[in-house]
């Protein structure tokens, strides 16, 4: 579990990751963030848009490099 909050807007999200699966629902009330990111850059992320040569400022202990694993894009 990964829990992600988001600024302009703020939102929260947690994504599960199975072994072949990804699920992204409402954030996990009372959940210190995994990571905390530009919503507009979370949407890149999810969409496998978000290269290490053009990521903004982020914050928290999530690893981007294993979340981009995770949304490759197409």
């Amino acid at each position: 579990m990964c829990v992600v909050t988001t600024v302009e807007p703020a939102r929260e999200f947690t994504l599960s990751i199975g072994e072949s699966s990804v699920s992204l629902e409402p954030g996990a009330a009372g959940h210190a963030p995994d990571l905390e990111m530009a919503a507009e850059a979370f949407v890149r992320l999810v969409y496998g848009r978000l290269d290490p040569d053009h990521t903004p400022r982020v914050n928290g202990s999530a690893d981007l490099d294993e979340l981009r694993g995770v949304f490759p894009g197409v």
